[in-house]
């Protein structure tokens, strides 16, 4: 289940991504450069219902990603564009994906909330 809070209009993932050794500093590089080098990327992004992205290290070769999206596909059409298959292309040396040349994520289940009110 990929369903992890919804609040007004707001649904939140939660996605684990696997890095290969020493992909990192890359990584993190080639996402330092999407607000000025992949406009169609930014499009995309949006497009495809992602509102906002939040990537955490969990340690060199796993990363946590938290995301804000319109409706629980947000992901899947975002793989499925042009945009991302040419990123894909400059990610695959550094992520693990999965036959279809997709991030190999693992989409996380909430299991706590707190909300201090």
């Amino acid at each position: 289940e990929t369903f992890i809070c919804s609040g007004e209009n707001m649904i939140y993932q939660a996605l684990a991504l696997k890095l290969k050794s020493g992909g990192i500093k890359e990584y993190i590089r080639h996402h330092d450069q999407i607000s000025s080098k992949w406009p169609k990327l930014q499009s995309a992004l949006k497009e495809s219902g992602i509102l906002s992205i939040k990537t955490f290290e969990a340690n060199p070769t796993l990363l946590f990603l938290f995301a804000e999206v319109t409706d629980n596909n947000a992901f899947e059409r975002l793989w499925n564009t042009e945009a991302h298959k040419e990123w894909a292309e400059v990610m695959e040396p550094l992520m693990e994906m999965n036959e279809e040349n997709k991030p190999d994520a693992k989409f996380l289940t909430q299991i706590f909330e707190f909300k201090g009110k």
